[in-house]
């Protein structure tokens, strides 16, 4: 009887082969459900310990603002919070209001308007970086455009990276291979490895500072040490107590010097990590078919590049650089910032030091 099934299998090798691929996809995607519905259980039940808590007649309801971008992640922000966080939020006996945004600077206006008293800021939209730090870098990122200043461009923030090349753009793609469920990951280099362009750019960047008198009055991330009134000279000083830097004593004359330099790689990446630095790589000049699979699984599974060159920069501005008949010119027109696509522009990035203040209660 076991030969017998055996010999069927082999005989129709071809529907065996796409049965075997149906079977595994299916059982990939029940066994992702069953641990979903199971987290979102134990989630829900938390919180619904929250919201089973009685409050005062004259107590305040916590209120949360929830700031979603329903063009984020596809689309499928809108569709992934109310399956996955809107539940838990309400359970939680919050009062929740949900703010959509429909442009460009939404998020940023939403959150100057608010007036009243807020508990918290859900942010729906967009990949974030949980840190088990309080303090993280940021990257202030500014798109350049000729005759108008810096002051006048509108401002962006990335928390983890920029990147730009043939394997971000392999990895973009591997929504086209769903129905190699677990295994399109892989797959999107596998076949997007065939032309593999190189990016093109002119880059200005200035060395890292820590903060000096040429640069302090500017910036937002030097805390400056507050100017004392009279009567505090007599107060008892504590010897805990860490003395702010004077940083009108501090010389630096390298801070704001740019440093020039023409890119041409097969991939770059920005990334505020790790701290102190804001640090541009620049990835390798050219691929074989067999070593560009093998970054992109080494890519997909660490997020990151094969280092030829890394530059430690406190400004960088990134200037691309495409001819007319360069094939790269339309293959690498988009650029990621935290994994959401924009439009390539020539962009000036900004380190922002110990700027956001993460909560993880890890």
């Amino acid at each position: 009887m076991v030969l017998k099934i055996f010999s069927t299998l082999r005989n129709n090798w071809k529907k065996t082969a796409f049965g075997g691929v149906v079977l595994a996809f299916g059982t990939n995607y029940v066994l992702n459900q069953m641990e979903c519905n199971k987290l979102m259980t134990a989630h829900c039940q938390r919180a619904l310990q929250y919201g089973d808590q009685p409050i005062g007649a004259t107590t305040p309801l916590r209120r949360i603002i929830v700031i979603l971008n329903p063009a984020a992640d596809k689309r499928n922000a809108k569709k992934y919070f109310e399956k996955y966080c809107a539940p838990i939020l309400h359970l939680s006996g919050a009062l929740v209001d949900i703010k959509v945004t429909k442009g460009e600077g939404d998020a940023r206006k939403l959150v100057e308007s608010l007036k009243e008293r807020v508990d918290a800021i859900v942010i729906a939209g967009g990949d974030g970086t949980i840190s088990e730090s309080s303090e993280m870098n940021a990257l202030c990122v500014q798109v350049l455009k000729e005759g108008e200043s810096t002051e006048e461009s509108a401002k962006f923030y990335a928390l983890h990276s920029i990147d730009w090349g043939n394997l971000k753009y392999a990895q973009s793609k591997r929504d086209k291979y769903w129905y190699l469920g677990p295994l399109k990951p892989y797959a999107t280099y596998v076949f997007n490895g065939f032309s593999l362009p190189p990016v093109k750019a002119e880059i200005a960047y200035s060395n890292p500072c820590s903060g000096c008198k040429r640069c302090y009055t500017k910036r937002s991330d030097v805390k400056v040490e507050p100017k004392k009134q009279w009567f505090q000279l007599f107060a008892p000083k504590s010897t805990g107590d860490v003395k702010p830097k004077n940083y009108a004593l501090i010389e630096n004359d390298q801070c704001g010097v740019l440093n020039q330099q023409q890119v041409t790689s097969m991939d770059v990446k920005v990334t505020a990590l790790p701290p102190p630095h804001m640090t541009f790589v620049k990835g390798k000049d050219s691929y074989d078919y067999q070593d560009f699979v093998k970054s992109g699984w080494d890519f997909e599974q660490f997020n990151r590049i094969e280092a030829k060159e890394q530059i430690h920069a406190q400004q960088l501005d990134i200037i691309p650089k495409f001819h007319e008949e360069d094939p790269g010119k339309d293959k690498h027109n988009f650029v990621y910032i935290d994994n959401e696509q924009f439009d390539l522009k020539p962009l000036r990035i900004t380190l922002l030091q110990n700027t956001i203040q993460v909560y993880n209660p890890v």
